[in-house]
């Protein structure tokens, strides 16, 4: 995934990761992978957190945080990613969109990636605000 990220782009400028053991073995692989290497921060309270306290989290971002991962746990990421991208506007599900948000409200496995684009500050935003851009599982990503 971190592969991925590279080639298409994205490069965080800062990371929110689950304290987790099997977390940071993720965050350290992933951002070998990276252009260059984001602000991390290692957070217990992101360790098996629903999405609530997710949200409440990002919420706490300052406004110039721009390009920001989030690396956590089910079902907390599952239902929030979910939860932002329903308000997404996209197309019908068989396309674009629509057929990434299908996809995602059936599963979100481990090391998937939904990328979103949020229009309202940090501290105020809500899932009408929000569009999803991209849903990647590793699956995907099978040569």
């Amino acid at each position: 995934m971190g592969r991925y990220m590279a080639k298409s782009g994205l490069c965080p400028g800062l990371v929110l990761c689950s304290s987790a053991a099997r977390t940071r073995e993720t965050l350290d692989i992933v951002i070998k992978e990276l252009e260059r290497e984001p602000k991390i921060k290692i957070e217990d309270r992101l360790y098996l957190a629903s999405a609530g306290q997710i949200l409440r989290r990002l919420r706490e971002l300052p406004e110039k945080a721009e390009d920001v991962l989030l690396i956590g746990h089910n079902p907390g990421m599952h239902e929030l990613a979910f939860r932002l991208a329903s308000g997404s506007q996209g197309g019908n599900p068989g396309e674009g969109p629509g057929k990434s948000l299908a996809r995602l409200h059936q599963k979100f496995p481990t090391c998937a990636l939904a990328s979103y684009r949020i229009g309202a500050p940090w501290k105020s935003f809500e899932a009408g605000d929000v569009e999803l851009t991209a849903f990647v599982t590793p699956s995907d990503l099978e040569d």
